[in-house]
């Protein structure tokens, strides 16, 4: 009987790509590259109500999808018109779109766009919208949205493919950095939903619950930082409620946090969100090799704005660099 020998190179290789297989096949139940019906209905019902004259870089494909509405009854469209003029409250275009999106994202599939909460719970900026939908499901329904959807369902398609390499680099490169597999977080999710009909070069990042989504609209260039802070947020956001700070530590850190001069409430009234921010923009200043003149810069205005302790974990990360351990 014939003995086969193995170089072990060769089994190495070979278990190398059978982690990595294994790794992709885990990042694509956790991470989702996809356009979200919901998302389009509600922006769509938007643009009528008159984001597109906000709207200074119009896409191609945004035009193309524009032109499915043209017919709109008056009536229906004078109703969105009102609805948006009313809850502007002087803010910009890009402003006036994340607040739709957030409401958006809290509701179940077309035609009936249910939200997943109760009105009392939902998130701010999404209250403040609540009674949009109402208008969305009619306009759905008188604009054949689902029929617009599928027409135009290919250019989104396209868009993921385009779009696809860059983000699949950035997740390489940032849990090559962290020493960590994206795909171990089964029980959360990030959608990643590029939408044509959001304002230019926005992104809108939300979270709710265990689901985390970036929402962009058309880029000449993907905003590769936008997408790896966010995602940042998906891998370490668990980590600051496993390993909370002492009670000293906290009282120490809430009193400071409660008298610092402007510092957004966001931090100010979320001490897991200082630590996770902080430790967010040090990650961030660390793989992009910031020179020392630079990093000072940037973690000084860091901490002015509320990541207070960037300073000491961009510190921290240059020995987890020397050390073999992941994150």
């Amino acid at each position: 009987m014939m003995t086969k020998t193995y170089d072990s190179r060769w089994v190495g290789l070979l278990l190398c790509f059978g982690l990595l297989a294994s790794r992709a096949s885990a990042q694509s139940a956790s991470i989702q590259i996809q356009p979200d019906v919901r998302v389009f209905a509600v922006l769509a019902a938007l643009q009528e109500a008159g984001l597109e004259a906000n709207a200074t870089e119009a896409h191609p494909n945004r035009a193309a999808i524009s032109a499915e509405f043209q017919t709109l009854p008056a009536e229906l469209r004078g109703k969105l018109q009102k609805f948006y003029q009313s809850h502007m409250e002087g803010k910009k275009a890009e402003d006036q779109a994340a607040k739709y999106i957030s409401l958006a994202l809290m509701t179940e599939s077309p035609p009936d766009f249910k939200l997943t909460l109760p009105a009392n719970q939902l998130p701010p900026d999404a209250f403040s919208v609540r009674e949009f939908l109402e208008l969305v499901k009619e306009f759905y329904a008188s604009a054949k949205v689902e029929a617009v959807w599928s027409r135009h369902r290919a250019r989104y398609d396209q868009a993921v493919v385009e779009y696809r390499p860059t983000i699949n680099q950035m997740i390489l490169m940032t849990d090559g950095y962290l020493r960590m597999a994206s795909g171990s977080f089964l029980d959360r999710q990030l959608f990643i939903v590029p939408e044509f009909l959001a304002p230019p070069n926005a992104f809108n990042a939300r979270t709710y619950r265990d689901n985390y989504y970036l929402v962009f609209g058309p880029a000449g260039k993907l905003a590769v930082d936008e997408l790896r802070h966010q995602y940042l947020h998906f891998l370490l956001d668990p980590y600051a409620l496993r390993f909370t700070l002492a009670r000293d530590k906290r009282m120490v850190l809430q009193k400071f946090m409660e008298t610092a001069p402007g510092i957004d409430d966001s931090y100010r009234n979320d001490l897991q969100f200082v630590v996770t921010e902080s430790l967010i923009r040090a990650v961030e200043l660390r793989m992009k090799k910031a020179t020392e003149a630079e990093a000072a810069v940037e973690l000084d205005s860091a901490i002015r704005g509320g990541a207070v302790l960037a300073r000491q974990l961009y510190r921290e990360l240059q020995t987890f660099e020397a050390r073999p351990e992941g994150i």
